[in-house]
């Protein structure tokens, strides 16, 4: 009998919560039980929040120019942060997290957004990658060795207004910025803030070999900045001007010229001359530089140069006898790069 009746109970209930006039009752996202994170919690995310949830109304816009960190291999620029105790349901999906989360007691949760167009490095092969870390307050947590990609969100548990601060060490030098007011620090390396560049740079010289006479051409791009690849950083308050151009001689066919690259450029900023200390030469497709060849070529000046005359005095030999011309020389403004 006492089973008899605990069936009808049960069929009961089930007759009353299969109602279709009664409404389905669900549990509110935000309602969701949030996960308590480590103290040192650290996670990059590839989502953005939603235009109007807590962490987008916590956003606080900073300076994408002031925020960036650039080297020779590494760079990265945030342009806004937020400050939140808790990630919702909503921004957990939005952010691609696997749930709900919050910062442990006397914790906050910091999120650092990475601008959507992020800075150019100098394009040099990442044989030694650059070493990212995140100080907060006094303690460090290293950042395993990616390179910021646009859009993506950095979230860390730190302890309640405490200072965050990202670090790169690139080539041997420590850069940092503060995350907290998006300002770099004393350590910031002034020379890719930013470089300098002027595009054309054109130069002739009147090469002749009787009864025949043509001119010798260099053309290519000046950049000045703090450190290449073949001779590191530069001296302190010097900067590499590296004139890139490609070289071409218009003389019939002769192609026995022999240049040479360092004594023939010299540069002149602020009334003093500056001698290439280095090239590199690349022949052209017939084993002469004057051949379509091409040269990099380094000039050691003042980091504070924007403007600088570029001088072509031809030194070399070739077989057939031929004399080289005067040279040729052309002044430029070297102009802010666009980062």
């Amino acid at each position: 009998m006492r089973r008899i009746t605990w069936l009808a109970a049960a069929l009961l209930l089930t007759a009353c919560t299969s109602d279709p006039g009664e409404p389905h009752l669900t549990a509110s996202p935000s309602a969701s039980p949030a996960t308590v994170v480590a103290g040192d919690f650290l996670q990059v995310t590839s989502g953005r929040p939603e235009a109007t949830s807590d962490v987008s109304h916590a956003q606080k816009s900073i300076d994408p120019q002031q925020a960036t960190l650039i080297g020779p291999t590494f760079a990265a620029r945030f342009d806004w942060t937020a400050t939140v105790p808790r990630i919702g349901a909503e921004d957990a999906v939005s952010l691609r997290l696997d749930g709900p989360i919050e910062a442990p007691a006397g914790q906050e949760l910091f999120l650092a957004h990475l601008a959507k167009e992020q800075p150019k490095t100098l394009g040099v092969p990442d044989t030694t990658p650059a070493a990212v870390k995140l100080t907060v307050g006094d303690h460090t947590r290293t950042l395993a060795g990616t390179v910021p990609y646009g859009d993506a969100t950095y979230i860390v548990a730190v302890p309640a207004g405490a200072p965050v601060r990202y670090a790169v060490t690139d080539k041997q030098r420590t850069q940092t910025l503060d995350l907290r007011t998006g300002k770099r620090a004393a350590d910031a390396i002034a020379g890719f803030y930013p470089t300098f560049e002027a595009k054309s740079v054109w130069l002739k010289s009147e090469v002749r070999l009787d009864p025949r006479k043509g001119d010798l051409t260099v053309a290519g791009g000046l950049t000045l900045v703090p450190w290449t690849q073949e001779h590191g950083w530069a001296a302190a308050g010097r900067g590499w001007l590296v004139y890139e151009a490609s070289f071409n001689q218009i003389i019939g066919y002769e192609d026995d010229e022999k240049v040479d690259v360092r004594r023939s450029l010299t540069v002149l900023a602020g009334g003093k001359a500056y001698p290439a200390v280095a090239d590199i030469v690349t022949p052209g497709f017939t084993g002469s530089l004057t051949d379509a060849g091409r040269a990099t070529v380094y000039f050691s000046v003042p980091a504070g140069t924007r403007s600088a005359t570029i001088k072509l005095t031809p030194h070399g030999t070739c077989k057939g006898g031929c004399l080289f011309g005067p040279g040729d020389s052309t002044t430029v403004t070297l102009a802010a790069r666009a980062a």
